[in-house]
């Protein structure tokens, strides 16, 4: 498979490289071509949310590292800016990309990309999160997308949560400023990099290494996995940038 370039600035490159640190099994330019259908691993189980959970829960190691690291990187944010509607084409037209999922979660895209406010977004999770118990997906395929759909919430309801993360910048409603906007817009863009990469990665079987919730098998888990680390990064440090830029 030839992917096209994927126009990242600094900002959103540094967030791929976190989301998708180490692959540790290899697959040939065949079994790129095609999305491994033998095993699909579920990534909806109590320690992956609780993984999630820690991250996004104030004063825990987790979430302190994170915020750390995010701050401490010396990157502009005054970068060409990622155009999400190109991402969201080439989530579209990846064949490592289980269907499925790209069947519900392009339309969720499109609606959350350009929402101005944290409740809007969580919102429109809590919609999403009532179609997938209303659609018709296979059990394996509803949980991937549970645990997708957790982990966005857990972003939003904690930046909700936690308004004011940096002493450098103190705003009464941020959401104003258009920093809702910039969570929306993360999440959308690291969830389709990490997703892209992650599948290929796991292509044929390969075994993917993600931060937050270790090591993932094959093409589903690693699109599903890096795509949940990468929107949930993306998303955190898009909003944060905004913040305190």
């Amino acid at each position: 498979m030839i992917m096209k370039n994927i126009k990242l600035n600094i900002l959103q490159f540094f967030i791929l490289f976190f989301s998708v640190v180490c692959i540790i099994g290899c697959s040939n330019e065949e079994s790129e071509a095609q999305i491994e259908q033998a095993v699909v691993e579920n990534l909806n189980t109590s320690a992956n949310r609780q993984l999630i959970t820690d991250l996004f829960t104030k004063g825990t190691k987790a979430n302190k590292q994170l915020i750390e690291q995010i701050k401490n990187q010396k990157l502009s944010g005054k970068s060409n800016e990622v155009n999400v509607d190109e991402l969201l084409i080439e989530y579209q037209d990846c064949s490592t990309c289980a269907l499925e999922y790209k069947s519900f979660l392009i339309p969720f895209f499109q609606k959350t990309k350009d929402l101005n406010f944290e409740n809007e977004i969580i919102s429109k999770i809590q919609e999403y999160e009532l179609k997938l118990e209303q659609s018709n997906l296979d059990e394996i395929s509803k949980d991937n997308l549970r645990f997708t759909l957790y982990s966005f919430k857990e972003l939003a309801i904690y930046i909700k949560s936690n308004p004011n993360p940096s002493s450098s910048k103190k705003t009464a409603n941020l959401e104003s400023e258009g920093c809702g906007r910039a969570l929306g817009q993360g999440m959308v863009s690291g969830f389709v990099a990490g997703c892209i990469k992650g599948g290929i990665a796991g292509a044929g079987g390969g075994t993917v290494a993600l931060p937050i919730i270790g090591t993932v098998t094959g093409a589903v888990a690693g699109c599903m996995g890096g795509g949940a680390v990468g929107a949930v990064v993306s998303g955190f440090s898009s909003w944060l940038w905004c913040v305190i830029k």
